[in-house]
């Protein structure tokens, strides 16, 4: 065999390698949940909602596995309290409020949904690295309001259009990375508000 032809078929391999591993899809489409989340909002379809939503999701799991005589009273109560939550939840644009993303995603508001990415890796721990990117996802939106009364407000401005990162989550129910990694399932963890790419109405 031509060494030549060797050695850049194998350079070719690499590269092929290479661009694949760049473009690997995360299991479970973390993106498709988030379509089905903000449509969601949009209908403000409780049920739905609280089935994708993080915490919601997460509470509700432990209360459905719970032996208690009362379990049903709890899980209907549970479901009561997200609901006053919602909608008492403030109109703000601050990281870390519960329930805050329904301002984010009013019904007639159209959305872009673009490629989930795993967050960067922080530290030298690979075992850690591969533990959060099992666990966690990012997924951008692209937001265009239709007109000044449904968009939300931020700093006595009406929002046109912004862009969202939403992060991902999966329920953890162990320490062993191989329980997120074929574990398929994302649910809605909030949104990182990028204000510096706002536009407003005039």
């Amino acid at each position: 065999m031509n060494r030549k032809w060797f050695g850049e078929a194998l350079a070719l391999l690499a590269i092929i390698a290479l661009v694949a591993s760049c473009t690997k899809k995360i299991p479970g489409d973390p993106d498709k949940t988030l379509e089905r989340y903000i449509k969601a909002l949009q209908a403000q379809d409780m049920q739905t909602i609280t089935d994708l939503n993080h915490l919601s999701a997460r509470q509700l799991k432990f209360l459905r596995q719970s032996s208690s005589e009362d379990r049903q009273k709890s899980i209907d109560m549970a479901l009561e309290g997200y609901k006053e939550a919602f909608d008492a939840a403030p109109h703000t644009f601050q990281q870390g409020i519960t329930w805050s993303e329904r301002y984010f995603f009013p019904a007639g508001a159209k959305f872009t949904i673009g490629e989930p990415y795993s967050p960067v890796k922080v530290g030298d721990d690979p075992v850690n690295a591969e533990y959060e990117k099992s666990n966690n996802s990012f997924v951008p939106v692209d937001v265009v309001y239709p007109d000044s009364k449904t968009a939300p407000d931020h700093g006595g401005k009406k929002v046109k259009s912004a862009h969202y990162d939403c992060s991902m989550k999966k329920i953890r129910e162990g320490r062993n990375v191989a329980i997120y990694s074929h574990d398929d399932t994302w649910y809605f963890g909030g949104c990182v508000v990028n204000q510096a790419q706002f536009t407003y109405f005039e």
